[in-house]
């Protein structure tokens, strides 16, 4: 026969089982004068806890585990693993405490036409920890930005309009004439006639997203070239273009992270084009950064003026055009992508 101490809801003695008392966060907090070694059930953390020294500390728990995005559960050992390349949301069905995650926005697109085009800039990259309770928590995946410089979009995980939400900023554009290359995540190239990249790190993040693009120029001499700049990666800033031998900047290099159980690397600047108005030889197109970006278009070689694309899914950015007798266009950037990892105990 069980014995009830107090209302039938506190202390309950059995032959085989002890029942603690349940309550809630605020219910806990209200108490006056809490003894050490006081135990509760606390059914908002869903947590055995106890006080101790001062404060409540988590006893027994449940594991954490969630629904949503591509659910790996093998890659990394003791650890769920959650991918998305699509938004929509991850719904913890049960347990609380911290959870991993990576945010990568979207690439920026690279400069298109022709004066030597920048490179556009990789994704912003973002990781860390993030506290959860059972709900739903919304993800968004930014998309690369166009073909014309065009800026990628933000990348989020978290409730909207709240300080816990985390965010990544969109890789900047590269240059095209006419249009300056944007700030993002991390910024865009600058073009062959007007040198000016794009800021990285836009949002000003504490622990920065990314880097600014390089700076591109003309060089008169022994050909014309206009050289275009590298977009900035998430890991560092984008190259500037080289008078000799008419070489358009690399794409910064992105970030790498073993989130889920090997390397990956995100956020890669895309390179910059080359415009060659005469002259012999042909100039260079900047490679892409790794991340990977799309590396840019080089000059004289017409079938070849494009600037290839960011990948899709990992925030690079796209390569600047090269130009010499028609427009070229610049790649677009690649898309966003999240990752979220719990432990399985």
């Amino acid at each position: 026969m069980p014995i009830f101490v107090g209302a039938a809801s506190s202390l309950v003695i059995r032959g085989n089982s002890v029942g603690v008392g349940t309550t809630t966060t605020a219910g806990r907090n209200a108490g006056v004068g809490t003894p050490f070694g006081m135990t509760i059930y606390n059914v908002d953390t869903e947590q055995l806890e106890v006080y101790d020294n001062g404060d409540w500390t988590g006893g027994l728990s449940v594991p954490i585990d969630a629904t949503g995005g591509s659910k790996n559960t093998s890659s990394r050992t003791g650890f769920n693993v959650h991918t998305f390349t699509s938004s929509g949301s991850i719904v913890i069905d049960q347990g609380v405490g911290y959870v991993e995650y990576v945010v990568v926005a979207g690439g920026g697109g690279g400069g298109q036409a022709g004066t030597g085009n920048g490179g556009g800039g990789g994704g912003g990259f973002r990781n860390g920890s993030f506290y959860v309770t059972p709900g739903t928590y919304p993800v968004t995946i930014g998309s690369g930005g166009g073909a014309a410089g065009g800026k990628g979009a933000a990348s989020s995980f978290g409730p909207p309009s709240t300080p816990e939400r985390i965010e990544s900023e969109g890789g900047g554009g590269g240059s095209s004439p006419g249009d300056p290359a944007d700030d993002g995540g991390s910024g865009g190239g600058g073009k062959g006639t007007n040198g000016v990249a794009g800021r990285g790190n836009a949002a000003n993040r504490s622990i920065p997203e990314g880097f600014p693009g390089g700076r591109g120029g003309t060089y008169p001499s022994p050909s014309t070239f206009e050289i275009g700049g590298g977009g900035g990666g998430a890991g560092g800033a984008g190259g500037i273009g080289q008078a000799t031998p008419g070489a358009a900047g690399a794409g910064g290099p992105g970030r790498s992270t073993s989130i889920t159980g090997s390397p990956q690397t995100f956020g890669g600047g895309g390179g910059g084009g080359t415009y060659q108005s005469s002259g012999t030889g042909a100039g260079s197109g900047g490679p892409g950064g790794g991340g990977p970006g799309g590396s840019g278009g080089p000059g004289r070689t017409v079938p070849q003026m494009a600037g290839t694309p960011g990948t899709v899914n990992t925030g690079g950015g796209g390569g600047g055009a090269g130009s010499w007798a028609q427009i070229g266009p610049g790649g677009e950037g690649g898309s966003g992508i999240i990752i979220i990892a719990y432990p399985t105990s």
